[in-house]
């Protein structure tokens, strides 16, 4: 992927920081894997540990969240992985799986020049 190093690793950063903030207390393994398939690198961030609704899964990304809210640096993160990934004409998907939740960070392999 070609990119701002810095910017690309901030976006991979947050999600970890994430969902690292989304297990909280509870702890558990957070897994990092990569794949390319159809010209477009795929890097996962999952966890295990915690469900969220699927209601907060399709909110995921949405800038209007209440301020008062213990998910608003979660959130800030979120939607900074996001707007890093669109700069690089990517995206970034949050998913429930059956027992947590993955984000997914989505770049073609030859992303535009910054």
């Amino acid at each position: 992927v070609r990119g701002d190093e810095e910017l690309l690793a901030s976006a991979l950063a947050g999600l970890v920081m994430a969902t690292v903030s989304l297990v909280g207390e509870k702890g558990g393994p957070t897994t990092l894997t990569a794949s390319v398939k159809d010209g477009r690198a795929i890097i996962a961030v999952a966890q295990v540990s915690l469900s969220v609704p699927e209601s907060w899964v399709e909110r995921t990304f949405e800038a209007a969240w209440p301020v008062a809210n213990s998910a608003t640096g979660t959130l800030a993160l979120m939607q900074s992985s996001r707007r890093i990934a669109e700069l690089h004409a990517g995206t970034v998907s949050a998913t429930s799986i059956e027992s947590g939740t993955s984000f997914h960070l989505t770049l073609p392999l030859v992303a535009r020049e910054m």
